[in-house]
């Protein structure tokens, strides 16, 4: 489908999920201890067939040990869970519909702070994240998250094994 540059994955093409609405990678950074960062384009579509409870834009590993970077309602949010804790954090404002938004996050273990990071801007922030659990496990782009898929498109997903600037995400949003 049509992405942000270039094409983009699409998820949710229909009312009902399938259970295979999803991209699962198989080449990826290993996530170990230490800081990283996850940065992607986002489209919500609109309209009365897409019910937005929840999606997942990228995740890592289980619910119980792993990551998730996803909407929640319209407003995305970060959670992670792993050997040392457990950190969730997500932005007060909804995305907007039918247009492409850079989401972001960071996690910070020398300066304890995860950032989640809306159109280049720090949304909202929370103690660091833990380290993974399983740094190996399956990326997955798209996907399901209790029962709801993302409704939209996914596009330049990155991940850093490193904190990103402020001033690297500026410019990420700003491509």
């Amino acid at each position: 489908v049509p992405g942000k540059s270039g094409t983009a994955a699409g998820f949710g093409g229909a009312p009902r999920y399938d259970q295979n609405d999803a991209l699962v990678l198989s080449q990826q950074p290993t996530m170990a201890a230490g800081a990283y960062s996850i940065s992607a384009w986002v489209y919500l579509r609109g309209g009365l067939l897409f019910n937005f409870t929840a999606g997942t834009i990228v995740r890592r590993g289980v619910m119980a040990y792993g990551y998730r970077l996803e909407v929640d309602g319209r407003a995305p949010r970060f959670s992670a869970n792993g050997r040392n804790g457990v950190v969730n954090v997500a932005s007060p404002d909804d995305l907007p519909l039918e247009t492409w938004v850079h989401v972001a996050v960071t996690s910070d273990p020398v300066a304890n702070e995860t950032r989640l990071y809306v159109g280049g801007v720090v949304s909202a922030t929370a103690p660091s994240a833990p380290e993974p659990s399983d740094p190996k496990g399956a990326l997955m782009v798209g996907g399901r998250l209790n029962q709801q898929t993302l409704h939209g498109r996914v596009d330049e997903v990155r991940i850093y094994t490193r904190a990103l600037s402020q001033a690297e995400i500026t410019a990420l949003a700003g491509e």
